[in-house]
């Protein structure tokens, strides 16, 4: 068991495992309260597991804290050393990820849904206050994002063919963050594509898919 605890494919499979077990119960349990008909008001209608306030939200929340925890435990031991720059940038990006799961993109404007996107920077009628705001907030972001893919994507390419777990995991992680993006963006961009609103049944399983992840 500790052998495959400590082999590359441990993440991948225990995170596929975990996912589609969580998915399959919330199924179980709360799928008798999916509407049949899409709604002509279009209310999301959700198993109240996975809506604002569930479980999965504290669970993730519950998480960040345990993430912040294990930040200042192991803190003196990377800012003793020539470290610290990478700390406080992990750091920073553990805060954003954070900030982003509280919905830091509604707080920042007053006038629109989100100020994340390019529609909010492209309308005249937002605030040039709120849209300066966000955009140092997103250079920031970026900028951190930049200095590790500056810094470390030749070691996590190398290290990935040679089997290292810890690099697994992470790529683990980045697979989770895409697909969850895409179960998010996939039904308005069917809507797009086809002129139509995607079904309530796959609506809802990717809604809860991108919920889990």
């Amino acid at each position: 068991m500790k052998k495959f605890i400590l082999s590359p494919l441990f993440a991948p499979i225990a995170t596929i495992i975990l996912w589609g077990l969580s998915v399959w119960l919330i199924y179980i349990f709360y799928g008798d309260i999916f509407p049949e008909v899409y709604s002509k008001t279009k209310t999301n209608t959700v198993p109240a597991v996975v809506d604002k306030g569930g479980i999965i939200e504290v669970i993730t929340n519950v998480s960040y804290i345990l993430m912040f925890a294990a930040f200042l435990f192991y803190a003196k031991g990377f800012l003793k050393n020539d470290k610290k720059t990478d700390y406080f940038v992990f750091f920073l990006l553990a805060v954003s990820a954070f900030l982003r799961e509280l919905g830091i993109q509604h707080w920042l404007t007053k006038t629109d849904s989100t100020a994340f996107k390019s529609r909010f920077f492209l309308k005249p009628e937002n605030p040039l206050s709120e849209k300066i705001t966000a955009g140092l907030i997103l250079l920031i972001f970026f900028a951190l994002l930049l200095y590790v893919l500056i810094k470390f994507t030749k070691y996590l390419i190398v290290s990935f063919f040679k089997l290292n777990p810890i690099t697994w995991s992470i790529a683990t992680l980045c697979g989770i963050m895409f697909l969850t993006k895409t179960a998010d963006r996939f039904p308005a961009h069917y809507k797009k594509v086809h002129f139509e609103t995607i079904d309530i049944g796959y609506r809802n399983f990717l809604f809860v898919a991108e919920e889990t992840g």
